[in-house]
């Protein structure tokens, strides 16, 4: 029996449809999980800790993904508009504030920004604008078409510290 948590299936299902909102046919792929019991040497010659693991099954070749729950899914990135004006610190899904808001400030710890705070985090919906080779991402509405959850901090709330 395997058991897995959201947090699990979640990454697992970015492992297996990574663009899923653009291509949703990725859907359809299936993916094979296998347990390790003890550490291992990868036919890239990678150590590799013991756990579960997966693969694509159509594509076993491509090799093995894990340890399943290792990955840190909260991936902050600190996005700019055209003329190099901050668009916002956010990270895809709606994720706890609290978890946000330290990711958000390591992130703009090494930019000449303040640090921010829970009550600029907020939740909302962005899309990417195909027509635009860069800087594509937009605000979005829940139920927009290819709208997807996010968890930021808007340009125009990131200060410089002093302000």
């Amino acid at each position: 029996m395997v058991t897995l948590s959201g947090k699990d299936l979640i990454e697992l299902l970015d492992f297996i449809s990574p663009d899923r909102e653009q291509d949703p046919e990725q859907l359809e792929s299936e993916v094979t999980i296998i347990q390790k019991p003890e550490a291992f040497i990868s036919l890239d010659g990678e150590n590799r800790p013991a756990g579960l693991y997966a693969f694509l099954t159509e594509y076993p070749e491509e090799g093995l993904y894990g340890p399943i729950g290792a990955r840190d899914l909260l991936k902050v990135a600190l996005f700019t508009t055209q003329e190099g004006e901050p668009w916002g610190l956010w990270a895809s899904g709606h994720h706890p504030k609290a978890d946000f808001l330290v990711k958000a400030n390591e992130v703009i710890a090494g930019v000449d920004y303040a640090p921010v705070t829970i009550d600029q985090v907020e939740h909302g919906h962005a899309y990417y604008d195909s027509g635009l080779a860069e800087f594509n991402l937009m605000e979005a509405e829940q139920g927009q078409p290819d709208a997807f959850p996010i968890t930021w901090v808007r340009g125009d709330k990131l200060t410089y510290p002093g302000e």
